[in-house]
């Protein structure tokens, strides 16, 4: 008999029955299940969790969904074009992404925060795109919506190139081009200015990394992206509605300067009427004004090359760029704006080739060619002079800053790591040399980079992670781990084997890795020292007041800093003058003064008396130094030190090495 309905159990999900009085049930096809209990049909087998049936002719045809999509049990593409509703929970797209309406499953990643998701074909505040990224013509984004173009939003972007040709020749007669080692009021101030934009710069920079950043600091890097040339929040669409047109605006924007400069130079020589006031323009001053943009640009333009080249992938496969994602990488438009790219990228190479080659003659410049030094006064001007160098640190930080972007366009915490790579090795740099020619210069510089490598660490936390940054974060991770550790065990065991090996040979070792560098001769020094002490001797008093006022005028702020301290150790440690405890120069904790020295450490300083063999005078490179066995000339030196009240330290009757010339076959003593 067959059983009653009352007594059969109900099929599991994943299984359905639609045969009467059968006590088993049958398995739904490969990739199905079943929503609900007592299936009775093959019908109700519908695609899993995680898939999609894009079927069109009734038969279920399930695919996996994509990056950007979300599919519940029972997913289709009709449920996705309809919607999620209150009774069901439909397959959507997923916030931050977007898809078309007619091909509802070819899903694009939107850079921005302009796509909503859940239904295909929704933007927020009107825009469009398969990003929506831009607005319709004749409108710009302003306020989070697209407005239409007011007739003074227009008229500011046709009158803008001539303010910025007016600003341009304003700028050459306000511009200082000569250099002084020691910054004025006004230099602070001007190169607080540049520090400024070129920290705004680098912060524009980082605004183009897609981070969830709170409202607050959204809004703040949307600001700083202008800096960057990215104008869209001015209206920019206004003046060129299309990506392309607006890229190569902006690319040619350097290009037009660096060559309208020089131009507008060369017209004012033909003009009488300022020939004749000295209103025309000078030659070196020209070249200084003009790098002097290039100088304040020189982040902004490398990053403007770089766009072309910073391509992320869609999870359909198609690659848009990044600050333009609704040009598609490899189109005809993308090959433009490779092109505009590259040139500016090769006027930025350019720049910085011309630096490097006046860096490396700057100091010949200086002595030589005073005219050129204003010709570069651009580049060296808002460093100290023994740091004239080090605006090349800061030109090459910019486009290093954007290189993490091109090679890594997928995987934020990559270009994240990067960018705080690159500005951990510029910030030892900034502290090891101190280059700018204020200390509050310095000190400001060393806040603001720490601040913004504490942003970046921020960042890292907040950018959420995928596979391929967490496994270049920890292979990167574990290496710095092992370097950071093998630097400092490598110098410990090498100063270790230093040590070993000076007490095994019984020599003084001091290798210049251990200074950093070679240390300057003594005896050159006490030369030098005396050579000056005697020309100041020979100088008058009104020579000396001159001179006097040259070094509180114009000597650098710390050159004159270590003067002072040069002084405090000749007269602390060297006992070359007497120390007043309560005058200002006791400013340091002085070392082992000679005349604390007990006999036996003072002996280890003097210089043994030796002579110089030369057996033939044929053979005069073929000399021997060897003691000589009558000539203590320790112990008189000693006995003069102990023994002399007015020059404790004086070691002057400590003789050197004597060359004596002796006949052959024999040793004569002098």
């Amino acid at each position: 008999a067959v059983k009653s309905t009352e007594d059969c159990a109900p099929c599991r999900a994943g299984y359905y029955q639609n045969d009467w009085g059968t006590e088993t049930c049958k398995k739904c096809p490969e990739g199905t299940t079943t929503v609900l209990l007592r299936a009775t049909q093959v019908s109700d087998c519908v695609c899993m969790e995680g898939t999609i049936d894009v079927s069109t002719s009734g038969t279920t045809h399930c695919v996996p969904c994509t990056e950007g999509l979300t599919c519940p049990d029972g997913s289709t593409v009709e449920k996705l074009k309809s919607g999620s509703t209150e009774e069901e929970k439909t397959p959507e797209i997923v916030s931050g992404y977007f898809s078309w309406m007619e091909d509802p499953t070819e899903v694009f990643k939107c850079p921005g925060t302009h796509c909503p998701g859940q239904r295909p074909g929704t933007c927020e505040g009107g825009r469009l795109g398969p990003t929506c990224d831009e607005c319709g013509a004749g409108m710009y984004w302003a306020d989070d919506e697209c407005r239409v173009c007011e007739v003074s939003m227009v008229a500011a972007w046709i009158a803008g190139p001539i303010l910025v040709v007016l600003a341009m020749i304003a700028a050459y007669y306000v511009t200082d081009d000569k250099y002084t080692a020691r910054a004025s009021l006004g230099e602070c101030a001007s190169i607080g200015t540049d520090m400024m934009v070129a920290f705004v710069q680098q912060l524009g920079i980082l605004s183009a990394v897609s981070v969830p950043w709170p409202a607050t600091l959204k809004n703040l890097f949307e600001f700083s992206s202008v800096f960057v040339l990215n104008l869209q929040s001015l209206g920019f669409s206004c003046a060129s509605s299309h990506g392309v047109q607006q890229y190569v605006m902006s690319a040619l924007f350097f290009i037009a300067v660096v060559t309208t400069l020089p131009c507008l130079g060369y017209l004012t020589q033909f003009c009488s009427c300022m020939r004749h006031r000295g209103l025309n323009w000078d030659f070196y001053k020209t070249i200084c004004l003009t790098g002097k943009f290039l100088q304040s640009g020189f982040t902004t333009m490398c990053n403007i090359g770089l766009v072309p080249f910073m391509c992320f992938l869609h999870p359909n496969g198609r690659r848009s760029i990044l600050k333009y994602p609704h040009t598609f990488c490899g189109s005809a438009d993308h090959g433009m704006m490779q092109l505009f790219g590259i040139l500016v990228l090769v006027l930025s190479l350019t720049h910085f080739i011309l630096c490097c080659w006046a860096s490396w003659k700057a100091p010949k410049w200086s002595l030589a060619s005073p005219d050129r030094i204003r010709g570069i006064g651009f580049f060296i001007g808002n460093f100290r002079p023994s740091s004239w160098w080090f605006g090349l640190v800061l030109l090459a930080r910019g486009p290093l800053l954007s290189l993490p972007v091109v090679l890594a366009p997928n995987a934020r915490g990559i270009q994240l790591a990067l960018m705080l790579c690159v500005l951990l090795v510029s910030f030892g740099w900034q502290l090891w040399f101190l280059p700018w020619k204020a200390p509050i210069l310095n000190l400001v510089d060393a806040i603001s980079t720490a601040l913004f490598l504490m942003l970046l660490a921020i960042s890292l936390h907040l950018e959420p992670a995928i596979s391929d940054s967490l496994s270049f974060l920890d292979s990167f991770g574990t290496f710095m781990y092992f370097v950071s550790l093998g630097v400092i065990a490598c110098v410990s065991i090498f100063a270790l084997g230093l040590v070993l090996w000076q007490r095994c040979s019984k020599r003084e070792l001091m290798p210049s890795i251990v200074n950093l560098g070679q240390l300057r001769d003594p005896e050159e020094i006490l030369e030098t020292l005396l050579a000056v002490t005697g020309r100041l001797e020979c100088k008058d008093e009104k020579e000396k007041e001159v001179l006097m006022r040259k070094m509180s005028s114009s000597v650098s702020a710390y050159d004159l800093c270590l003067v002072g301290q040069a002084l405090d150790i000749l007269i602390a440690d060297c006992e070359l003058g007497i120390v007043d405890l309560d005058s200002k120069m006791v400013g340091r904790v002085a070392a082992k003064r000679v005349s604390q020295m007990s006999k036996k450490n003072l002996a280890n300083l003097k210089p043994k008396a030796t002579v110089t063999v030369i057996a033939d005078e044929s053979k005069k490179d073929e000399v021997e130094t060897v003691e000589d066995p009558k000539h203590d000339m320790a112990d008189m030196a000693l006995n003069e030190v102990f023994e002399r009240d007015d020059c404790a330290s004086d070691f002057d009757s400590v003789p050197g090495e004597q060359v004596l010339e002796l006949p052959k076959g024999g040793v004569t003593n002098s």
